[in-house]
């Protein structure tokens, strides 16, 4: 028998729009594809630990957030020293991390997982886009799509 998995995707033919199915069963399943949708070959993901940071938009927030009304210039000259010389979130698929924004940020909710386009795949969301999968702070999901 397959594996099961966490995340299932499934993309209506025709439409610009995606089916995600997460598993929250300890048991992890397969699922079967709905009538009339695209499939998209089974690809193993290898794990890696990574070290990233939250886009600047991000981090301007939380800093403003954390330290009250701050000097624009300030933070950009922190940003620049700083902030752009570390890790910043990929474009990728990952579980867990920052989100790898295409446009703005649009959540600020807890990332459970990023797919980002994949050639290796031949899956592709909008223009070479990314979908965003987000905890609630009740049960449940929030799915965001950027794209080029």
């Amino acid at each position: 028998m397959a594996p099961g998995s966490l995340l299932t995707i499934f993309q209506p033919a025709g439409e610009n729009a995606a089916v995600l199915v997460v598993s929250a069963s300890a048991n992890l399943e397969r699922h079967a594809a709905p009538a009339k949708v695209q499939t998209y070959p089974w690809c193993k993901l290898e794990s890696e630990i990574v070290e990233e940071l939250p886009s600047r938009e991000e981090a301007m927030a939380m800093l403003n957030a954390e330290l009250g009304p701050t000097d624009a210039d300030e933070l950009r000259a922190f940003y620049d020293s700083e902030w752009a010389s570390r890790p910043s979130a990929a474009e990728a698929i990952k579980l867990g991390g920052w989100p790898a924004w295409i446009q703005a940020p649009e959540s600020y909710a807890p990332l459970v997982a990023q797919i980002a386009s994949n050639d290796d795949a031949d899956m592709c969301f909008g223009d070479d886009g990314s979908i965003y999968v987000f905890a609630r702070e009740t049960d449940g999901f929030d799915v965001v799509l950027q794209y080029y």
